[in-house]
């Protein structure tokens, strides 16, 4: 009886090492993947925080027109462009 009830108890034992074991497994693979999904959140909000600021930057006319003239080449009509080249220099 005694044997039973040692082998009963010593199932039971193993039993709990393993499903605790596996809840730990589970536990840091959860806090792995949270700590991912924290990183995203924050790389989230500073990119809201640049695009807001964005937002903000063309709001204003002259800003606009500014980028414009700057990215696109854009001119007024009557406006002549003048576009300077840099020399090369021997590293290029």
């Amino acid at each position: 009886m005694k044997k039973i009830f040692a082998a009963i108890l010593a199932a039971i034992f193993v039993f709990t090492v393993w499903q605790t074991a596996k809840i730990y497994r589970q536990s840091r693979a959860l806090d792995g993947e949270l700590s991912g999904i924290a990183k995203k959140k924050s790389d989230i909000e500073r990119e809201n925080e640049r695009l807001k600021e964005d937002i903000e930057y063309f709001s204003h006319s002259a800003n606009l027109e500014k980028e414009l003239r700057s990215r696109f080449n854009y001119k007024k009509l009557g406006e002549k462009m003048l576009i300077i080249i840099s020399p090369k220099s021997d590293n290029d």
